[in-house]
């Protein structure tokens, strides 16, 4: 039998001290916190009006308690987000085969851990499952549809649990990305498959020649037939859509800061369970879809746009 294990947890944060404050409080609530080792990535500042909010934050952090252990990676040198987040991952990754993965702007339901944990555990040798997210989107759970988790074959970063070796094999870069889809066919599929808004971002990501780490993993998944776990009702609250973020605006931000988590609905933890041969939900799936739903006149642009640009590439 497996024996039950806490994954680390790793927060990256630069300026957002309030952000970040009510990230930690709402973690530190969560059932199993006591027991799991906490880690915090702290980028240094690249501009001046950023130090104060910055040692703020450092000075906050240092004080943290209610985890098994807490520890820093306080950066003397501005490493941008994705180095700050690459480099603290990959020391943690030298010690343990788990991680789970937050950025400052999420709240979390005093339920999250227990359930990443849960799939982390769960899951580890299902070649099929590639990561326990703890958000789910902003949609409502089926009518009839009684379990408290869904597959799809997606990926969201808001507070998500991986495995060393699964995330290890996700090529970032996406090398293949200009002949992958220059078949009409396999690009419909991806769209039907992960929504009308990956491949998109995909694009405008690879034309700057600057991937995000969600959207490979979105192709990644694709095109290995692997799924995630996610919860029927999201177990995170996004509160970063304000305009303080590097990737976010704010035309999100009603929808993402109200949204309902798992306390807000029900009292009892949500359970999850281990399923062999994981399926993705049809009406999830279909409510996704319609989520995500962009015009066709758009997704014919872009997939044109696509064209002219894999000609150079």
């Amino acid at each position: 039998m497996n024996t039950y294990t806490h994954a680390p947890v790793l927060i990256s944060v630069y300026n957002r001290f309030q952000h970040f404050s009510q990230c930690i409080n709402s973690l530190v609530q969560c059932r199993g916190a006591d027991q799991t080792p906490l880690f915090i990535a702290i980028d240094a500042p690249f501009r001046d009006e950023d130090v104060e909010a910055n040692n703020k934050i450092r000075q906050f952090a240092k004080e943290i308690k209610g985890f098994k252990s807490v520890e820093l990676f306080c950066r003397e040198k501005n490493m941008g987000a994705r180095g700050n987040v690459l480099d603290a991952r990959k020391q943690i990754f030298s010690k343990y085969d788990t991680i789970i993965m937050s950025e400052d702007d999420n709240v979390f339901s005093r339920f999250f851990l227990q359930f990443v944990n849960t799939g982390l555990n769960l899951y580890k040798e299902s070649e099929n499952v590639f990561s326990i997210s703890g958000y789910n989107y902003p949609i409502e759970r089926p009518i009839g549809y009684e379990t408290d988790f869904y597959f799809y074959k997606a990926f969201s970063a808001w507070g998500v649990g991986y495995w060393r070796e699964k995330l290890n094999a996700v090529d970032f870069e996406i090398k293949s990305f200009w002949k992958d889809f220059k078949n009409p066919f396999l690009w419909n599929s991806f769209n039907k498959t992960l929504g009308d808004h990956v491949f998109m971002h995909l694009l405008h990501s690879k034309i700057k020649k600057q991937v995000y780490g969600d959207t490979a993993i979105c192709c990644h998944l694709f095109k290995n037939d692997l799924v995630s776990v996610f919860p029927s009702v999201s177990l995170v609250r996004n509160l970063g859509h304000d305009g303080s973020g590097i990737h976010c605006g704010d035309t999100m931000h009603s929808l993402f800061s109200n949204q309902a988590i798992w306390e807000d609905a029900e009292e009892r933890a949500p359970e999850i369970t281990y399923i062999k041969n994981p399926v993705c939900e049809a009406a999830f799936r279909k409510s996704l879809q319609e989520y995500f739903h962009r015009p066709i006149h758009k997704k014919t642009k872009y997939y044109l746009y696509y064209l002219f640009h894999s000609i150079f590439n």
